[in-house]
């Protein structure tokens, strides 16, 4: 097993898509960006097989916004008087 490091843009009120090894995200972090391109997500993964990859989408949302059944939970941050939530959400 390994652990490899993934980073997507623009997923504040927008879905991400990002084509990763398949494996289990142990760690994300949010990071805010000086553009207008929204924000961050970085993302670890326990990876065993570095060439099996597939497409997987992520998004933030903001506490009280609606979240697509089938989502799963990675991720909860302050900054400081919002809190956002990251999930991993069922492709489209």
């Amino acid at each position: 097993m390994r652990v490899f490091k993934y980073t997507g843009n623009d997923v504040l009120d927008a879905r991400v898509t990002m084509m990763m090894s398949l494996g289990k995200v142990v760690h994300a972090e949010i990071e805010a960006l000086t553009s207008n391109r929204g924000q961050e997500i970085t993302l670890w993964a326990e990876v065993n097989a570095p060439e099996v990859r597939g497409f997987r989408s992520f998004q933030i949302f903001g506490t009280g916004h609606p979240i697509p059944d089938g989502s799963k939970h990675l991720l909860t941050q302050r900054d400081g008087m919002f809190v956002w939530h990251l999930y991993e959400v069922p492709p489209k």
